[in-house]
């Protein structure tokens, strides 16, 4: 409300705001890795798979994605437990918090009841940015996204010719500074 409160606000967007993005990105690149771990070994000790999983971030992109909708689902259901919304209203709350989109026209804690269920907020809206974060890292690593992107969008004809990346050697993962082209009929 006031000025130095406004100033405050614009010294904290300049830097704050910057400074989390790079926090939840390395969070989700965390879980990425965690997710990457966790896939290999599943493959290997139960699947029998010697060697990478093949479209191992399509599989990240997939576990990270189930689990940020359990964390809406858990999330939705302890804020209709908390402030008596409907489940529907809860869920739609965090989403729209976890996409950062943010209408305002539901706020989960807009009206704190105590310290603890403040505590609980935080904590979920913490974990759903760092899972929409993971999701987003996972789905930009996606090579067979990229390589359906480019197909559909030549097939389309908004292209006459269709990019195709060039692969290293690091697991399947695509280097985008250099391109082959490939002429379609």
């Amino acid at each position: 409300m006031t000025t130095g409160g406004r100033v405050l606000c614009i010294f904290y967007a300049l830097f704050g705001i910057p400074i989390n993005i790079l926090f939840l990105q390395f969070v989700g690149e965390r879980m990425l890795y965690g997710e990457q771990r966790l896939v290999t070994r599943f493959e290997k000790r139960f699947l029998k798979r010697e060697g990478e999983p093949k479209y191992l971030n399509e599989k990240c992109s997939f576990v990270g994605f189930v689990l940020l909708v359990i964390l809406l689902l858990i999330s939705a259901r302890t804020q209709k437990a908390i402030d008596n919304w409907t489940f529907f209203e809860g869920f739609y709350a965090y989403f729209i918090t976890y996409t950062t989109v943010g209408f305002g026209d539901l706020i989960p804690g807009e009206n704190p009841k105590s310290a603890w269920h403040t505590a609980v907020r935080v904590t979920f809206i913490i974990l759903g940015l760092a899972a929409m974060s993971n999701v987003i890292n996972a789905l930009v690593k996606c090579t067979e996204c990229l390589h359906w992107l480019t197909t559909l969008t030549a097939r389309c004809g908004r292209n006459k010719s269709t990019d195709k990346p060039v692969e290293t050697e690091r697991s399947g993962e695509l280097e985008l500074k250099e391109y082959n082209q490939v002429t379609t009929a």
